[in-house]
């Protein structure tokens, strides 16, 4: 895993052709979806005491996240996300089909589980995680062609629901609406591109902290403090 900065900002309408001009002159569009646009659909795990989302409103520097992630296409990937300090840690595995639901579920499996894939189930089991937000949202998503990692993305409509017993993927109704209507994150590896700190200063752009799958669990109503931040800050992820 290489360590990455992870930068959010809102967008007003108005902006987002602008952030787009600036992404055209220095990366490319992705190569998956269509011309770089796709779905992003996500189920968080968590304690039944909501102990991941305790350290996101707590702010701790140092926390873990475990998904299951789906993109467009039947592919699905097992993600750990680490933040240390100000930086991120993601890994990822793809999950063969035949162990989706022993992944997803815990439903029996007799053998050992590569690199990975088995680390992801060793923290499910060891802190006793269970499946309880379901995320999705519609991605524009740039890349450097360079190799230096930097990335842009733009995540519209984020949308939220709890997690239903059993399922492996969400329904497609029951979503609610959660969090800002433009996300934009600006991604990057040891050092901060040069023509990103000047789109940000030029634009005047404001930078959030952000955790989609806090804010949609608060939307929801399912944390015990929701009913006290139900105006819903949108906190580090």
């Amino acid at each position: 895993m290489r360590p990455r900065y992870e930068f959010k900002y809102v967008l007003a309408p108005g902006q987002i052709e602008q952030v787009r001009a600036y992404a055209q002159t220095y990366l490319e569009r992705d190569a998956l979806g269509d011309d770089g646009c796709y779905i992003v659909t996500s189920l968080y795990y968590d304690t039944m005491d909501w102990r991941f989302a305790a350290d996101v409103r707590e702010g701790l520097r140092e926390r873990i996240k475990l998904r299951v992630r789906h993109y467009e296409g039947p592919a699905t990937f097992a993600e750990i996300k680490e933040r240390v300090g100000l930086t991120i840690l993601k890994e990822r595995a793809l999950i063969p089909a035949g162990l989706v639901d022993h992944v997803v579920h815990r439903t029996p499996f007799v053998g050992e589980l590569p690199g990975s894939l088995g680390r992801w189930c060793g923290f499910r089991d060891t802190m006793v995680l269970h499946p309880r937000v379901w995320v999705a949202y519609d991605r524009e998503a740039w890349g450097s062609p360079f190799g230096d990692g930097a990335r842009l993305t733009f995540d519209r409509h984020v949308r939220v629901q709890a997690y239903k017993l059993g399922r492996t993927r969400p329904p497609a109704d029951g979503w609610m609406p959660s969090g800002p209507e433009t996300l934009l994150e600006l991604k990057f590896g040891a050092a901060w591109p040069g023509w990103m700190k000047k789109m940000v200063q030029r634009l005047q752009l404001r930078r959030i902290s952000n955790s989609k799958y806090m804010v949609g669990a608060t939307t929801l109503g399912d944390l015990p403090w929701s009913d006290l931040e139900r105006s819903v800050t949108w906190t580090a992820c």
